[in-house]
């Protein structure tokens, strides 16, 4: 992940949002997640699939992701965009690397030891 992409979705995060990040041979894509299942076995298909279903905001962080810095014109760009686009369910091969990004439900840091 790009490094202005990496901390514009740890912006999104700090706000509560939940990215699925999901990279095949030729780009990278994500997904601002409502819904999350992960591997199922289409016996039709003979295919493990995982779902998302959420918003494709790809095409927001290649365009705005430089502007995390400055939240409040992010967030008001992020919010316009979120309502604006579709949601979508979007089946992929369990072959396909993904990561869940959100926030950890800690409220402390771990010590360390």
């Amino acid at each position: 992940m790009e490094d202005v992409t990496r901390k514009a979705v740890m912006q999104l995060l700090r706000d509560g949002h939940v990215i699925l990040q999901v990279e095949d041979s030729k780009r990278v894509m994500y997904f601002e997640v409502f819904s999350w299942q992960p591997g199922y076995f289409n016996t039709a298909e003979s295919i493990e699939f995982n779902t998302v279903e959420g918003i494709d905001i790809t095409a927001f962080l290649s365009t705005n992701a430089a502007m995390y810095h400055n939240y409040q014109q992010f967030a008001a760009a992020y919010s316009q965009f979120i309502e604006e686009n579709p949601v979508i369910r979007c089946e992929f091969t369990r072959d396909a690397k993904w990561y869940k990004w959100q926030m950890s439900t800690e409220t402390a840091s771990p010590k360390r030891r």
